[in-house]
């Protein structure tokens, strides 16, 4: 009698192994540069979203099998107030994290947290929501450049997180300015 409950945590412990080993395999990742105005490392699994994520994005990548996505919004800061007075990089991240805790239920999120990504000033935050029936993770990361705020967004279902979370760190970490943009133009 005792020998099956050994045998069946025998078995339970062996597959958490599997699992666990599954997780640490390596990702390989590839540039994607978009209009010569930015870039960000890529898994590779990851490939140019077959339908439309946001239609102001410039880039939009996914995985349906591993329910993972990711947009990134460039905007021209010039372009954003009428009065041509500016905002600042705390009322950018403000407002496009309220867009997403806006479309969710249930939210809890991280406190802000400003950091320097490939030197540019940028807030990130994790927010946690259901949509529909599914409770979603955003990791954000909103960015300031001289000429544009950059937002950053990679999500994926909760269940899923463990297995994305180090390639959304990834990517979200990864992003360059490739040159100083023409402000006027887009």
């Amino acid at each position: 009698m005792q020998k099956l409950p050994f045998f069946l945590l025998l078995i339970l412990i062996s597959g958490c192994i599997t699992v666990t080993n599954k997780n640490t395999e390596e990702t390989t990742f590839i540039e994607v540069k978009i209009k010569d105005l930015y870039s960000v490392q890529m898994p590779d699994y990851l490939k140019p979203a077959a339908t439309l994520l946001n239609e102001e994005a410039s880039l939009q990548y996914s995985n349906l099998e591993r329910s993972f996505y990711v947009i990134v919004i460039d905007e021209i800061r010039s372009n954003l107030t009428a009065d041509k007075k500016g905002i600042t990089l705390v009322e950018f991240f403000e407002t496009s994290t309220a867009n997403i805790v806006g479309s969710l239920t249930n939210v809890q999120s991280s406190n802000p947290e400003h950091i320097k990504v490939n030197g540019l000033d940028a807030y990130k935050i994790t927010i946690i929501g259901k949509h529909d029936q599914l409770t979603m993770v955003y990791k954000c990361t909103i960015i300031e450049s001289m000429g544009h705020f950059y937002q950053l967004y990679c999500w994926t279902i909760t269940d899923l997180l463990s297995n994305n979370e180090r390639d959304m760190d990834v990517i979200l970490n990864s992003f360059k300015e490739l040159l100083i943009p023409n402000i006027n133009t887009k």
